[in-house]
């Protein structure tokens, strides 16, 4: 009880705490000296002097789990006069430090909460509930009407017993000279003068535990400690020893790593060190699937290899066999008063049966260019594109209307011998659909025989499908552009085993191309 009355009344008993491994604290003033006005550093005597007792029913009793503890708090300053003035003089208000209205008690310690009260000095009494038995500090302030701590005292290592009554000892409450960051307003034993970088906040100070990634310079140093990337990948390359790693204070080494033969070192931690091959030859240096030993004849280079499309006339033997492709020369028919090549764009020789395969040549989409896309073994694609000359060699499939491989259409593709894209040698073009209709009306008969007899000697060459650039009907029908536009579609002859005829189809088709002249 905080007892401000003339002389010291002794406590009224209170009730028992039933609270395990807690205790109540019971707060008695006593202020037995007067207090004089004139203050000064580093002396101490006892002008007024609280008296806090933590009562827990006032027993030494083995099974009460309650304690207590006092403490004694003696203001700093300096007196005139009889310096022995006796400690019953009487009692009064008078005798607490001028502006000091309010004392604030605080028990902590590190890993608990807090426990704070304040006692109005005018109300002479004051409790404390629920202390845990154990380690603690103690901080008492003494407050102005402004919250602006005046005095200030601190008293460590107070042991709270079940059971038992604490001495605590004397408190000395020192006069707060600099208002501002010499204060512990946090009560965590640090001020901002000495390096707390958030005083409101007793979980930060200088040498609190550090918590990496939340925003919070915890211990006051160089900011919030950044995270490593994974607190166990020690080396820092994507993978733990858990996931595999073998050496994980080698960023080179993890799997999946490149692995060099025969260095003594597994870096792709498959559980040896990669033998080299008898023959270097035998690397797939360019990882186009073939190497030197399996006849890739440039192996720097993945788009040489065999099997690769190969360009005629441009110096370079894509397909490795033996030196680039010459290009066919070029040969003439005349049919029906026209002249015409003789043999299709891509064809090596003229047709000596109507299947062929030497005389098939090449598969253009639409309005395309000789890029690449034409050769029977070119990749595929499926994005459109926005312009006439698409930039690359793959065949584009496309399996939504209108089926075309540029995107928007285009129907000035084509369009006679100068037209944008004009696959044809110098002086020739694609035919139209009635020059096409002219032709075929000279066969003896409308069918892939009549095609083949005739003076162009059409081959069953077949075509690239627009869905997946598989090759359908070689060897069994035939197909050939014309230049001739038939809304977004265009115009083609088509004949197989029973029919031949002018045909429409989408633009993103593969057929053969026989150029007329102009």
């Amino acid at each position: 009880m905080l007892d401000m009355a003339r002389s010291f009344q002794p406590k009224p008993e209170q009730p028992k705490s039933h609270v395990d491994s807690f205790l109540s604290i019971k707060i008695s003033v006593e202020s037995p000296m007067k207090f004089i006005n004139k203050k000064t550093i580093g002396v101490f005597t006892i002008l007024a002097l609280f008296i806090f007792v933590a009562c827990g029913g006032g027993k030494n009793d083995a099974t009460d789990n309650t304690g207590s503890a006092s403490l004694h708090l003696v203001w700093q300053d300096e007196y005139t006069g009889n310096n022995d003035r006796s400690l019953n003089l009487a009692v009064n208000d008078n005798l607490i430090p001028a502006g000091v209205v309010k004392i604030r008690v605080i028990f902590w310690a590190d890993g608990r909460d807090q426990i704070q009260a304040d006692f109005p000095v005018e109300a002479h009494q004051g409790t404390i509930n629920d202390i845990p038995v154990g380690l603690w500090a103690v901080t008492v302030d003494g407050i102005d009407s402004r919250e602006t701590t005046l005095y200030y005292g601190q008293i460590n290592d107070i042991t709270i017993t079940g059971g038992q009554t604490t001495a605590c000892g004397t408190v000395i409450m020192e006069e707060v000279t600099n208002q501002g960051n010499d204060i512990d307003n946090d009560h965590d034993g640090y001020t901002e003068n000495q390096g707390d970088c958030d005083d409101l906040n007793n979980t930060i100070h200088p040498g609190a535990i550090e918590i990496c990634g939340d925003g919070i310079d915890q211990d006051c140093f160089n900011g919030d400690l950044i995270c490593a990337t994974d607190p166990t990948d020690l080396d820092e390359d994507g993978y733990t020893v858990i996931q595999g790693d073998c050496n994980d204070n080698d960023s080179s080494i993890y799997p999946g790593a490149y692995e060099y033969c025969e260095d003594g070192t597994d870096q792709d931690c498959n559980g040896s060190d990669l033998a080299c091959p008898t023959n270097p030859n035998d690397i797939d240096d360019d990882l186009d699937g073939y190497t030197e030993y399996q006849g890739d004849c440039n192996d720097y280079d993945n788009s040489i290899h065999p099997d690769a499309p190969e360009i005629c006339g441009d110096g370079i033997d894509q397909d490795c066999a033996g030196g680039d492709l010459v290009c066919a020369t070029t040969g003439t028919v005349i049919s029906a008063g026209q002249i015409w090549m003789d043999k299709n764009l891509g064809a090596s020789r003229v047709a000596i049966s109507f299947n062929d395969s030497e005389a098939y040549g090449d598969l253009y989409q639409w309005g395309r260019g000789t890029d690449g896309h034409e050769k029977r073994t070119s990749f595929t694609t499926t994005t459109l594109s926005s312009s006439d000359t698409p930039g690359h060699g793959s065949f584009i499939t496309i399996d939504s209307s209108p089926y075309d491989w540029r995107s928007p259409q285009n129907d000035n593709l084509w369009q006679g011998v100068n037209g944008t894209n004009n696959p044809c040698l110098a002086g020739f073009r694609l035919p139209t659909e009635t020059e096409w209709q002219t032709e075929r009306a000279l066969w003896s008969s409308a069918d892939r025989s009549g095609a083949f007899v005739s003076s162009l000697k059409l081959v069953s060459a077949g075509h690239r499908d627009r869905y997946d650039g598989s090759i359908d009907g070689a060897g069994t029908d035939g197909g050939y552009w014309s230049s001739t536009v038939n809304g977004d579609l265009d115009s083609f002859l088509y004949f197989d085993s029973g029919v031949a005829s002018i045909l429409s189809n989408r633009r993103a088709v593969g057929f053969s191309v026989r150029c007329i002249k102009d």
